[in-house]
């Protein structure tokens, strides 16, 4: 990415055109190397320790809707997408989450959440990422989403 490779002969011969091919090659590879070590470093869950010897979550503590400062807990969110999906399964007929989906979609909020290097956090934008991902989920599957993500982003927002 950012690199060009600029060509100013009319007619290339065979030995140019593969040692052309092969630099192309080379930087996507490269590239391509690079962006999975971002990748990884990102999924690994770093954790940082007091003199001590306590741990420090790296997310910093929710800030209820009635004022109250909670420690991240991911669980919570699984939690309680399984209990909002089984009510809409009584009372709408529409299937409930399976804990897999939720373990999932919890996962990427956390990612996300870590990614944005907040300071401060509160339920109510924990809960607008969990929809951000619902919808993407949706929107990325043209709109019919496999896992009937969409479905859920429409049971949870009121």
């Amino acid at each position: 990415m950012g690199k060009y490779i600029e060509v100013q002969i009319s007619k290339l011969t065979e030995e140019h055109k593969k040692e052309l091919v092969g630099a192309f090659l080379k930087t996507q590879a490269a590239s391509a190397g690079e962006q999975k070590v971002v990748q990884a470093t990102r999924e690994v869950q770093t954790i940082q320790k007091t003199l001590g010897g306590y741990s420090v979550s790296v997310i910093p503590k929710v800030r209820t809707t009635d004022g109250h400062l909670m420690d991240w807990d991911r669980n919570a969110i699984i939690n309680q997408l399984l209990k909002e999906t089984r009510l809409s399964e009584q009372f709408h007929g529409k299937p409930a989450i399976t804990e897999e989906e939720a373990r999932e979609i919890a996962k990427e909020t956390e990612k996300r959440i870590k990614d944005m290097g907040v300071k401060f956090l509160s339920g109510p934008l924990v809960r607008e990422l969990v929809n951000i991902i619902l919808l993407d989920a949706g929107i990325r599957s043209g709109g019919t989403s496999q896992q009937g993500w969409e479905r859920l982003f429409m049971m949870l927002t009121r």
